[in-house]
Formats: structure tokens, sequence, C-alpha cells
């Protein structure tokens, strides 16, 4: 049977989802996710912008992604996907992209494996942001090995930091989500099945993996930071200097109207 997971935009509008699907079908509203059954399967959709579907034909899954799609805050340009295949057998387990589930009815058992592939997917998204930026920023340390500065106008070069600034602060500011939920606090039976498909899905390898990208990102700002003090400073000093040139050639040109005027 199928199962995928969707990270289509920054958050979902939970509230407003579980108030237009509870006359449509059952729902369960948790803490920062929803639960509703779509025809034969079992839906997940989180607030962090992450869909899980089980047992839903692709076809399904598109046609359930439609109403959720009103709902989306800052929806994503390239939405983020992954797929796996489950069956259900004598011990809850994960292998690659194979889950197994001791209990076909147990919704609570779905949505505590539901988390870590959301976690994945949604990590997916900040890989590839972090990825493109240290890319598109390849040029300024390509420069600084060749040529020893940057060649980028100052302008640009603060667009640059901008741009790093709010990679760096939007993935810190969101990274919340790649704690352990809250929900194994009262459920605290369902944590070792969570546990395990984190373990799986390489959740804590990528995200020191993403904390190491972002203190590169750091590094390119001490870099583009003492670029632009660099230029500030050479700024000031041609100023200073031309300032001191004008200064003497006045200097020169009073005392040689004052000698003129001597002789005459």
């Amino acid at each position: 049977m199928r199962c995928s997971a969707y990270c289509t935009a920054k958050t979902y509008d939970l509230p407003k989802i579980n108030e237009f699907l509870r006359s449509r079908c059952p729902t369960t509203l948790y803490q920062d996710v929803i639960h509703f059954r779509f025809k034969k399967g079992e839906v997940f959709c989180f607030d962090h912008g992450c869909i899980i579907f089980w047992n839903l034909s692709e076809e399904e899954e598109q046609e359930s992604l439609k109403y959720i799609l009103k709902y989306e805050i800052e929806p994503l340009k390239t939405p983020e996907f992954d797929e796996f295949s489950f069956s259900y057998g004598n011990n809850t387990r994960m292998s690659q992209d194979e889950i197994t589930l001791e209990d076909a009815q147990d919704s609570l058992l779905k949505l505590a494996i539901s988390y870590g592939l959301a976690q994945s997917v949604k990590l997916l998204v900040y890989e590839r942001r972090i990825e493109s930026a240290i890319e598109d920023a390849s040029l300024i340390t390509q420069a600084l090995a060749t040529k020893g500065k940057v060649p980028l106008s100052r302008r640009e070069i603060g667009r640059k930091i901008g741009a790093l600034f709010f990679e760096r602060s939007s993935i810190n500011l969101q990274s919340d989500f790649l704690d352990t939920p809250e929900f194994f606090w009262e459920n605290s039976e369902y944590e070792a099945s969570y546990r395990q498909a984190a373990k799986e899905l390489d959740i804590k390898s990528r995200t020191q993996s993403l904390n190491r990208k972002l203190e590169m990102i750091h590094e390119l700002f001490q870099i583009l930071g003492d670029e632009l003090n660099h230029r500030h400073s050479t700024r000031l000093e041609w100023i200073i200097i031309i300032l001191i040139l004008f200064e003497v050639l006045l200097a020169i040109s009073t005392s040689y109207e004052h000698l003129i005027s001597c002789f005459t």
C-alpha cells in the first residue's frame, strides 16, 4: 500500500481546514495536526505545511490536496514529495522506504510515524534552500580564492548579505518542528515508533548537516561584512587623501598668489 509525504507551504491554517472538513468527513484536531479520513485512506495535515497520506492513490492524493491549497500560507513554488510503501505485520518497524504497522486500526500509530515523515519532507525544503544559497554564493568564494576580492558592487554585496540572512533566520526561527513533538508528552507509548522512523530517515544527522551549512553561511556573512568594511575604509581613505591634496593645492595656490603680489 502507498504512503506519501508532501510539503507544499510554509504553514497551513489548521482551524479553517478543520472547519471546512468537519462537515464532510470525520476529523480529529490535535495541537499541530488534523487527522481525517478520505475515501479508504487516512490523512494527517500538519501546521508546518506538510501533509501525509496513507492508503490513497496518487489521483486521490491530488484530489485531496486541492481542498488544502486555499488554506496554505506562503505556498512553495516547488512542493517537496517523498514516497513510501506500508503493510501490516507483527511488529511496527521501518526499513528504508518500507513501513510495517502492527495494528491496522490504530490511527495514532500512523500519526507517530507521520511526524517523522513530515519532519523529513520539511527538511528537504530547507536542505534545497540552503544548497541553493551556497551555490549562489559560490562565485564569491571562487573570486576570493583566485583574485583575493569580491567582484560585486557594494549594493550587490548588501543584497547578498540580506538574502543569506533571510535564509538563515527563517530556518532558525522555524526549526522547532524538528524537536520531539509535544504529542508524545501525553502519548509516550508511541514515541518509540516515532524515534525509529526519525532514525531511519536520518533526521538527526540531516539536522546536524543543515546546522553545519548554516555555519558556512555565517562565515559568508563575515566575509561579505569584512569586504564591505574594507571598501568603506578604502573609500574614506581616498576621500581623506583627496581632501588633503585639495588643501595642499589650495595652500600652494594661495602662496603662489601671495608671491606674485609681492613682485608686482
